[in-house]
């Protein structure tokens, strides 16, 4: 990479080190996953695309009956049901 700040080269450099990788190789690693990534604006537009959750109960509330539906499953495992 061309002017590259030297402090993130040898960030970039001792990284790419420890994986036991070229920095080119560390770098397509890097930019891979970061563009794996959805940006922030593709997030929420995803998110606004979600049909809205049914139902009366608030968050906190659905929250706590997952927990409860959970619990009760460890329950019946642990007696071997």
């Amino acid at each position: 990479m061309r002017d590259l700040p030297d402090e993130l080269h040898q960030i970039r450099s001792a990284r790419a080190a420890r994986r036991g990788a070229s920095l080119r190789q560390y770098t397509i690693e890097v930019l891979a996953a970061h563009c794996s990534l959805p940006t922030m604006e593709e997030w929420l537009g995803e998110v606004e695309a979600l049909t809205p959750a049914e139902g009366d109960a608030s968050g906190a509330e659905s929250v706590e009956r997952a927990r409860e539906d959970d619990d009760a499953e460890v329950v019946r495992v642990r007696r071997g049901g």
